[in-house]
Protein backbone atom coordinates (compact mmCIF):
# COMPACT_ATOMS: atom_id res chain seq x y z
CA UNK A 1 0.00 0.00 0.00
CA UNK A 2 1.60 3.15 -0.94
CA UNK A 3 0.00 6.57 0.94
CA UNK A 4 1.33 9.94 -0.58
CA UNK A 5 0.59 12.95 1.88
CA UNK A 6 0.92 15.66 -0.72
CA UNK A 7 0.94 19.56 -0.71
CA UNK A 8 2.03 22.03 -2.96
CA UNK A 9 5.59 22.62 -1.85
CA UNK A 10 6.22 19.22 -0.54
CA UNK A 11 5.71 15.51 -0.95
CA UNK A 12 5.82 12.41 1.46
CA UNK A 13 5.55 9.22 1.10
CA UNK A 14 5.01 6.02 3.13
CA UNK A 15 5.58 2.55 1.02
CA UNK A 16 3.81 -0.72 2.88
CA UNK A 17 5.12 -3.30 1.95
CA UNK A 18 3.37 -6.23 3.59
CA UNK A 19 2.94 -4.54 6.81
CA UNK A 20 6.31 -2.75 6.79
CA UNK A 21 6.32 0.86 5.79
CA UNK A 22 9.55 2.16 4.19
CA UNK A 23 9.52 6.62 4.37
CA UNK A 24 10.97 8.27 1.89
CA UNK A 25 10.65 12.22 2.85
CA UNK A 26 11.53 15.32 0.57
CA UNK A 27 13.92 18.25 1.58
CA UNK A 28 11.66 20.52 3.83
CA UNK A 29 8.80 20.75 6.30
CA UNK A 30 5.70 18.77 5.70
CA UNK A 31 2.73 21.28 6.66
CA UNK A 32 -0.54 21.43 6.19
CA UNK A 33 -3.19 21.70 2.80
CA UNK A 34 -4.83 24.80 3.19
CA UNK A 35 -8.00 25.77 1.69
CA UNK A 36 -6.26 27.73 -0.79
CA UNK A 37 -4.04 24.69 -2.17
CA UNK A 38 -7.11 23.03 -2.54
CA UNK A 39 -8.61 25.88 -4.35
CA UNK A 40 -5.51 25.83 -6.75
CA UNK A 41 -5.73 22.05 -7.40
CA UNK A 42 -9.13 22.08 -8.22
CA UNK A 43 -8.83 24.41 -11.06
CA UNK A 44 -6.06 22.33 -12.44
CA UNK A 45 -8.49 20.05 -13.47
CA UNK A 46 -10.62 19.36 -16.23
CA UNK A 47 -13.84 19.86 -14.60
CA UNK A 48 -16.20 19.47 -17.37
CA UNK A 49 -14.09 15.98 -18.00
CA UNK A 50 -15.26 15.14 -14.40
CA UNK A 51 -18.66 15.77 -14.51
CA UNK A 52 -19.42 14.02 -17.79
CA UNK A 53 -17.06 11.11 -16.31
CA UNK A 54 -19.38 11.16 -13.27
CA UNK A 55 -22.39 10.95 -15.08
CA UNK A 56 -20.57 8.10 -17.01
CA UNK A 57 -20.16 6.49 -13.41
CA UNK A 58 -23.94 7.25 -12.61
CA UNK A 59 -25.46 5.50 -15.52
CA UNK A 60 -22.82 2.64 -14.89
CA UNK A 61 -24.21 2.26 -10.83
CA UNK A 62 -27.46 2.09 -12.39
CA UNK A 63 -27.25 -0.20 -15.03
CA UNK A 64 -25.24 -2.47 -12.15
CA UNK A 65 -27.90 -2.06 -10.10
CA UNK A 66 -30.04 -3.44 -12.65
CA UNK A 67 -28.25 -6.45 -13.73
CA UNK A 68 -27.50 -7.43 -10.09
CA UNK A 69 -31.40 -7.64 -9.25
CA UNK A 70 -31.50 -9.88 -12.96
CA UNK A 71 -29.01 -11.45 -11.03
CA UNK A 72 -30.74 -12.56 -7.78
CA UNK A 73 -33.92 -12.65 -9.27
CA UNK A 74 -33.04 -15.85 -11.15
CA UNK A 75 -30.88 -17.39 -8.03
CA UNK A 76 -27.85 -16.14 -8.93
CA UNK A 77 -26.31 -16.57 -5.17
CA UNK A 78 -25.93 -15.21 -2.12
CA UNK A 79 -25.42 -11.05 -1.68
CA UNK A 80 -23.15 -11.22 1.07
CA UNK A 81 -21.79 -14.14 3.53
CA UNK A 82 -18.53 -14.78 5.77
CA UNK A 83 -16.38 -17.45 3.98
CA UNK A 84 -14.21 -20.17 5.26
CA UNK A 85 -11.30 -17.47 6.55
CA UNK A 86 -14.32 -15.45 8.33
CA UNK A 87 -13.27 -12.49 5.48
CA UNK A 88 -16.72 -10.26 5.09
CA UNK A 89 -17.73 -10.75 1.84
CA UNK A 90 -20.69 -9.09 -0.59
CA UNK A 91 -21.74 -9.30 -4.11
CA UNK A 92 -20.54 -6.09 -6.39
CA UNK A 93 -21.16 -6.26 -9.61
CA UNK A 94 -21.03 -8.50 -12.65
CA UNK A 95 -17.76 -8.79 -14.49
CA UNK A 96 -17.43 -8.16 -18.30
CA UNK A 97 -18.56 -11.66 -19.15
CA UNK A 98 -21.16 -11.64 -16.44
CA UNK A 99 -19.50 -13.63 -14.18
CA UNK A 100 -20.55 -12.15 -10.61
CA UNK A 101 -17.96 -10.18 -8.46
CA UNK A 102 -17.20 -10.35 -5.22
CA UNK A 103 -15.46 -7.92 -3.42
CA UNK A 104 -13.65 -8.97 0.43
CA UNK A 105 -11.72 -7.11 2.83
CA UNK A 106 -8.12 -7.24 2.91
CA UNK A 107 -6.75 -7.27 6.15
CA UNK A 108 -7.71 -10.19 8.55
CA UNK A 109 -6.03 -9.37 11.80
CA UNK A 110 -4.44 -6.10 13.51
CA UNK A 111 -1.25 -5.66 12.03
CA UNK A 112 2.19 -5.21 13.90
CA UNK A 113 4.94 -2.33 13.39
CA UNK A 114 2.25 -1.06 10.26
CA UNK A 115 2.97 2.66 10.94
CA UNK A 116 6.25 3.45 12.73
CA UNK A 117 4.77 6.78 13.61
CA UNK A 118 6.80 8.25 15.88
CA UNK A 119 9.41 8.71 12.58
CA UNK A 120 7.03 10.71 11.50
CA UNK A 121 7.02 13.40 14.85
CA UNK A 122 10.05 13.09 15.92
CA UNK A 123 11.42 16.54 17.14
CA UNK A 124 14.64 15.78 16.66
CA UNK A 125 14.04 15.88 12.41
CA UNK A 126 12.71 18.62 10.24
CA UNK A 127 10.12 16.50 8.79
CA UNK A 128 6.74 16.42 10.75
CA UNK A 129 3.54 15.19 9.79
CA UNK A 130 1.10 14.48 11.97
CA UNK A 131 -2.52 15.16 9.23
CA UNK A 132 -3.47 18.31 10.49
CA UNK A 133 -5.26 20.38 7.59
CA UNK A 134 -5.46 16.48 5.84
CA UNK A 135 -8.19 14.59 4.33
CA UNK A 136 -8.30 11.03 3.65
CA UNK A 137 -11.59 9.26 1.96
CA UNK A 138 -11.59 5.83 3.00
CA UNK A 139 -13.76 3.12 1.26
CA UNK A 140 -14.75 0.01 3.09
CA UNK A 141 -17.65 -2.51 3.89
CA UNK A 142 -19.05 -0.35 6.17
CA UNK A 143 -19.33 2.40 8.41
CA UNK A 144 -16.39 2.43 11.61
CA UNK A 145 -17.20 2.64 15.48
CA UNK A 146 -17.42 6.56 14.97
CA UNK A 147 -17.84 7.16 18.51
CA UNK A 148 -14.47 5.30 19.31
CA UNK A 149 -12.26 7.36 21.51
CA UNK A 150 -9.50 6.98 19.11
CA UNK A 151 -11.52 9.38 16.52
CA UNK A 152 -12.42 12.63 19.01
CA UNK A 153 -14.98 13.69 16.78
CA UNK A 154 -12.26 13.49 13.29
CA UNK A 155 -14.30 11.05 11.56
CA UNK A 156 -17.06 11.24 9.96
CA UNK A 157 -19.70 9.27 7.73
CA UNK A 158 -19.44 9.89 3.92
CA UNK A 159 -22.77 8.07 3.21
CA UNK A 160 -25.82 6.25 4.61
CA UNK A 161 -24.28 3.17 4.93
CA UNK A 162 -26.43 0.16 6.32
CA UNK A 163 -23.58 -1.57 7.47
CA UNK A 164 -22.52 0.14 10.52
CA UNK A 165 -19.89 -0.32 13.80
CA UNK A 166 -17.45 -2.98 10.99
CA UNK A 167 -14.50 -4.17 13.03
CA UNK A 168 -12.35 -4.08 9.53
CA UNK A 169 -13.51 -0.48 8.55
CA UNK A 170 -12.86 0.48 12.59
CA UNK A 171 -9.22 -1.20 11.99
CA UNK A 172 -8.46 0.41 9.06
CA UNK A 173 -9.96 3.77 10.05
CA UNK A 174 -7.61 3.37 13.32
CA UNK A 175 -4.19 2.79 11.80
CA UNK A 176 -5.17 6.12 9.18
CA UNK A 177 -5.93 7.99 11.89
CA UNK A 178 -6.19 7.04 15.62
CA UNK A 179 -5.09 10.05 17.70
CA UNK A 180 -2.64 7.71 20.22
CA UNK A 181 -5.34 7.68 23.36
CA UNK A 182 -3.60 4.38 23.48
CA UNK A 183 -0.13 5.19 22.67
CA UNK A 184 0.41 2.30 20.65
CA UNK A 185 -2.51 2.63 19.00
CA UNK A 186 -1.77 6.38 17.05
CA UNK A 187 -2.27 6.25 13.13
CA UNK A 188 -0.17 7.48 10.41
CA UNK A 189 -2.50 11.03 10.60
CA UNK A 190 -3.57 11.35 14.12
CA UNK A 191 -4.96 14.80 13.83
CA UNK A 192 -6.31 14.19 10.27
CA UNK A 193 -9.98 13.90 9.50
CA UNK A 194 -11.77 10.80 7.62
CA UNK A 195 -14.99 10.53 5.62
CA UNK A 196 -15.62 7.07 5.47
CA UNK A 197 -18.18 5.27 2.78
CA UNK A 198 -19.37 1.69 2.21
CA UNK A 199 -18.30 0.17 -0.76
CA UNK A 200 -21.06 0.08 -2.78
CA UNK A 201 -20.49 3.07 -5.05
CA UNK A 202 -16.85 3.63 -4.68
CA UNK A 203 -15.81 5.13 -7.99
CA UNK A 204 -18.65 7.15 -8.37
CA UNK A 205 -18.09 8.68 -4.70
CA UNK A 206 -14.51 8.84 -5.36
CA UNK A 207 -14.48 10.71 -8.43
CA UNK A 208 -16.63 13.18 -6.97
CA UNK A 209 -15.02 13.49 -3.91
CA UNK A 210 -11.81 13.73 -5.91
CA UNK A 211 -13.36 16.55 -8.35
CA UNK A 212 -13.67 18.84 -4.74
CA UNK A 213 -10.33 18.16 -4.29
CA UNK A 214 -9.47 14.98 -2.31
CA UNK A 215 -6.17 14.09 -2.37
CA UNK A 216 -6.28 10.27 -1.45
CA UNK A 217 -8.38 7.37 -0.36
CA UNK A 218 -7.76 4.30 1.33
CA UNK A 219 -9.29 0.62 -0.17
CA UNK A 220 -8.53 -2.21 1.88
CA UNK A 221 -10.40 -4.26 0.09
CA UNK A 222 -10.43 -6.36 -3.52
CA UNK A 223 -12.32 -8.46 -5.76
CA UNK A 224 -12.23 -11.98 -3.90
CA UNK A 225 -10.55 -14.03 -6.98
CA UNK A 226 -11.12 -18.06 -5.91
CA UNK A 227 -14.31 -18.27 -8.38
CA UNK A 228 -13.03 -16.16 -11.30
CA UNK A 229 -11.76 -17.76 -14.53
CA UNK A 230 -8.46 -18.14 -14.92
CA UNK A 231 -8.62 -14.88 -17.53
CA UNK A 232 -9.33 -12.44 -15.43
CA UNK A 233 -6.22 -12.90 -13.28
CA UNK A 234 -3.59 -9.98 -14.64
CA UNK A 235 -6.03 -8.72 -16.84
CA UNK A 236 -6.88 -4.74 -17.17
CA UNK A 237 -10.64 -5.03 -15.96
CA UNK A 238 -13.43 -2.43 -15.84
CA UNK A 239 -12.75 -1.75 -12.63
CA UNK A 240 -9.57 -0.87 -13.01
CA UNK A 241 -10.07 1.55 -15.74
CA UNK A 242 -12.31 3.62 -14.56
CA UNK A 243 -9.95 4.06 -11.10
CA UNK A 244 -7.16 5.18 -13.46
CA UNK A 245 -9.56 7.65 -15.16
CA UNK A 246 -10.57 9.01 -12.08
CA UNK A 247 -6.86 9.59 -11.08
CA UNK A 248 -5.83 10.58 -15.04
CA UNK A 249 -8.87 13.53 -14.48
CA UNK A 250 -7.95 14.30 -10.88
CA UNK A 251 -4.25 13.64 -11.28
CA UNK A 252 -3.49 15.10 -7.28
CA UNK A 253 -5.86 12.49 -6.68
CA UNK A 254 -4.05 9.06 -5.53
CA UNK A 255 -6.32 5.95 -4.59
CA UNK A 256 -4.64 3.47 -2.30
CA UNK A 257 -6.15 0.25 -2.77
CA UNK A 258 -5.36 -3.25 -1.23
CA UNK A 259 -3.14 -6.10 -3.30
CA UNK A 260 -4.81 -9.09 -1.59
CA UNK A 261 -4.32 -11.66 1.08
CA UNK A 262 -4.67 -15.12 -1.91
CA UNK A 263 -0.46 -15.51 -2.50
CA UNK A 264 -0.65 -18.41 -1.26
CA UNK A 265 -4.25 -19.93 -1.47
CA UNK A 266 -3.94 -21.54 -5.13
CA UNK A 267 -6.93 -19.95 -6.40
CA UNK A 268 -5.43 -19.67 -10.14
CA UNK A 269 -5.60 -22.89 -11.37
CA UNK A 270 -3.31 -23.02 -14.21
CA UNK A 271 -0.85 -20.06 -13.28
CA UNK A 272 1.76 -19.53 -16.18
CA UNK A 273 4.72 -20.38 -13.46
CA UNK A 274 5.10 -21.73 -9.85
CA UNK A 275 1.99 -22.65 -7.53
Amino acid sequence: MRLTVWNMKNTLHFIRPGLRIVFLLTVGLVRPQSEKETKQIIKTYDQVALKEFISELKLDDMEQKKEKETWWNQGGGRRAFYDSTNQNTSFQELGPDGIPIYYETMMTRTPKGVVASSTLRNDNLEYRADGSGMTVGIWDQGSPLFEHQEFNKRIVPGDSSESLKIRHATLVTGVLAASGVKKKAIGVIPNGNAVVHDWSQDRLEAAKMAADGLLISNHSYGIKPDKLPNWYFGNYLPISEKWDKIMSLAPYYLSVIASGNSQNKNHNEAPLFGS
